[in-house]
């Protein structure tokens, strides 16, 4: 064999053995990138299926909750059964309204389960039982055109209340008076015979603490 033929069989057998090299070399590249977009498509479906996790959590109806709804439901059967007369039924109604405000509180803090689900139906039960319940009640004692105007700015002064304590940074401290207070007062004020006069005057001044600026300590 001639040695130019040599050279060029040598030369083909190495070309060949670079393509070899180069396309296992490729196919090794082809498998680790494979490796990590399988690992990263994992990782992005155990990201989906936490976020998922986390939604229906925060979503989810608490035993606390339940005793915000039930608080709620006190206070629209207190207006419903103010709007028929009934104001002994509707008095004790604030009352269980209450004593539900004060037990889903208690049990969020034992059972350690709190949501934003929670937080936003604590309010919105409050501004019904504790705004909208007892300015209904004492409009049906003291129906005036003055009295009714007390009884809205009442309200808007609960909302207005409810939506500062919904943006406070810290829950050590009560700007201005709570609006729960409400749900005590009107009943004792109702059982202890308050003439129908005095309803809304008494409601006035209600209105301008719970916007006041003042603290007062949370009692856990």
């Amino acid at each position: 064999m001639k040695p130019e033929t040599k050279e060029k069989i040598e030369r083909k057998r190495d070309q060949i053995k670079e393509k070899i090299s180069l396309a296992k070399a490729r196919m090794k590249n082809t498998r680790q990138n494979i490796r990590i977009n399988v690992k990263k498509k994992v990782l992005r479906l155990k990201e989906k299926r936490h976020e998922l996790i986390e939604r229906f959590r925060t979503k989810k109806i608490k035993t606390a909750d339940i005793f915000t709804l039930l608080n709620a439901g006190f206070g629209i059967l207190c207006i419903f059964f103010s709007i028929s007369q009934h104001f002994y039924l509707a008095a004790t109604m604030l009352i269980f309204a209450i004593c539900c405000d004060a037990l889903d509180g208690k049990i969020a803090r034992w059972t350690h389960k709190t949501s934003e689900l929670g937080k936003e139906l604590d309010s919105l039960a409050d501004i019904v039982s504790f705004g909208v319940a007892p300015a209904v009640f004492a409009f049906m004692q003291n129906a005036s055109t003055v009295a009714m105007i007390i009884y809205l700015i009442f309200v808007w002064c609960g909302i207005i209340r409810l939506a500062r304590f919904n943006i406070q940074q810290t829950h050590i401290y009560f700007y201005g008076m709570p609006i729960t207070i409400n749900g005590y007062l009107t009943p004792i004020l109702f059982f202890a015979g308050l003439p129908p006069t005095f309803w809304p005057w008494v409601f006035l001044p209600l209105s301008l603490l719970m916007i006041a600026r003042f603290k007062i300590k949370k009692i856990q």
